[in-house]
């Protein structure tokens, strides 16, 4: 299924998608006007997920333009997607939560921080840090399989607003030092 069309800034997207149903649940965005200036097709994907699900997901979206969402569900669905654009953001640093999703946008301090995370199921495990417009700035903080308890080392580019991207299928604590 194709949606209506609507606009998207340049910058970060947080996508909040649900579905009810028994198989496979695949959301795509694509670019209206299909092609950027060089002639490649815009498109973001997101994993898929199976059954009932509840999940977040961010992407930097360049360019500004009208957007369409190609969406294969077996039952009801709904995906919202906000552009936030904060001034400031609390200095939290501490996360929980479970399955794919998206932490709260924080403020951090530049230099370099421990990134200690653990993971409780046996699927896949990915975390990656962003910055406000949704661009990578540490990509595989966390990538393990199963129960896991790691940390990472991550130098911090400048003071700023930042988010985690983690990708899990189950419940998930990400703790910033």
């Amino acid at each position: 299924m194709l949606t209506r069309s609507f606009q998207l800034e340049s910058g970060l997207a947080v996508c909040k998608m649900t579905h009810q149903g028994q198989g496979n649940f695949s959301v795509s965005l694509l670019l209206l006007e299909d092609l950027d200036k060089q002639g490649k097709r815009v498109e973001y994907g997101f994993p898929d997920e199976f059954g009932n699900t509840s999940v977040s997901n961010a992407v930097s979206i360049a360019p500004t333009g009208r957007y369409i969402l190609k969406v294969e569900a077996d039952g009801p669905w709904e995906v919202t997607i906000e552009q936030p654009r904060p001034s400031s953001a609390p200095q939290k640093t501490s996360f929980s939560g479970s399955d794919t999703d998206v932490t709260p946008l924080f403020e951090l301090s530049s230099g370099l921080k421990r990134v200690s995370m653990t993971h409780e199921r046996y699927g896949h495990f990915f975390v990656e840090l962003l910055d406000k417009e949704g661009l990578n700035v540490a990509w595989g903080l966390g990538d393990d399989y199963g129960p896991a308890k790691m940390s990472s080392t991550v130098t911090i580019p400048q003071d700023d607003i930042y988010l985690f991207l983690v990708e899990a299928d189950g419940p998930w604590t990400i703790d910033v030092e």
